[in-house]
């Protein structure tokens, strides 16, 4: 089985050092390609691969993901992946999520195609936030400690 981490930023005082409202790709801790992490659903997400390909038109975004879910007599809805840029804009994940139940394992992958004048730094997955409305992540604008970080390609 592979390992399962966790990663947070944090300064030498163990003191979160992201401001939820002001984070900087410098301050985001960002994790690897092919492993597992634990998201806070619950929800296991292994980022398999992340490439950008450039066009005549446009720069294209590719990811291919799976998540599981390991706990135990629980249904837990799949979260979504978001792209952020530098000018505090930021483009979700769009399609169909299904609840995952205790066991169920799916491999997904989605594509981005960003406008070459657009500059993305950090790719970030969410786990689903059912009560946040539109303090949720599909309409936040910059990234949060809390989630998950992949530097772009």
């Amino acid at each position: 089985m592979e390992k399962i981490t966790r990663k947070n930023a944090h300064n030498e005082n163990n003191d979160n050092i992201i401001n939820e409202n002001n984070s900087t790709n410098s301050e985001l801790s960002y994790n690897e390609l092919g492993i597992w992490y634990k998201e806070n659903n619950g929800l296991s997400v292994k980022l398999n691969t992340y490439t950008k390909e450039e066009t005549e038109g446009y720069i294209s975004y590719k990811i291919s993901y799976t998540l599981k879910n390991e706990v135990v007599n629980s249904k837990i809805m799949e979260g979504s992946f978001k792209l952020f840029f530098n000018d505090d804009t930021g483009e979700s994940q769009y399609g169909g999520f299904n609840y995952m139940y205790y066991g169920d394992e799916v491999n997904r992958s989605y594509e981005w195609k960003v406008l070459k004048n657009r500059q993305v730094y950090v790719l970030e997955y969410n786990a689903d936030e059912p009560d946040a409305g539109l303090e949720g992540a599909f309409f936040r604008n910059t990234p949060i400690s809390t989630s998950l970080h992949w530097k772009t390609p």
